[in-house]
């Protein structure tokens, strides 16, 4: 019985992978909210913080922004435990 060959595989493997980056799987639910909610997450601090002339302030807190992308499946109150380190 004849195999494939090991470098078809490859082929067919890099194939899909390369192709996946172009493709978007279908979403669960409508996603625009938690975009736009990132968004603004982000730009309020640093355009704040960049008109009191201190961007590097605006910077470090939009940081947290991070946790409107990361963290939406949590309740509001325990966001910010998951933008924390771990406590030992």
């Amino acid at each position: 019985m004849p195999r494939k060959s090991s470098g078809r595989r490859f082929a067919a493997d890099l194939t899909h992978a390369v192709s996946s980056l172009f493709r978007l799987a279908p979403a669960p639910a409508p996603r625009w909210a938690i975009g736009l909610r990132a968004a603004v997450a982000m730009t309020v601090p640093i355009a704040v913080m960049t008109l009191l002339d201190r961007p590097d302030l605006g910077f470090q807190a939009a940081t947290g922004a991070f946790v409107a992308l990361y963290a939406t499946h949590l309740p509001v109150l325990e966001r910010p435990l998951s933008s924390s380190p771990p406590r030992r």
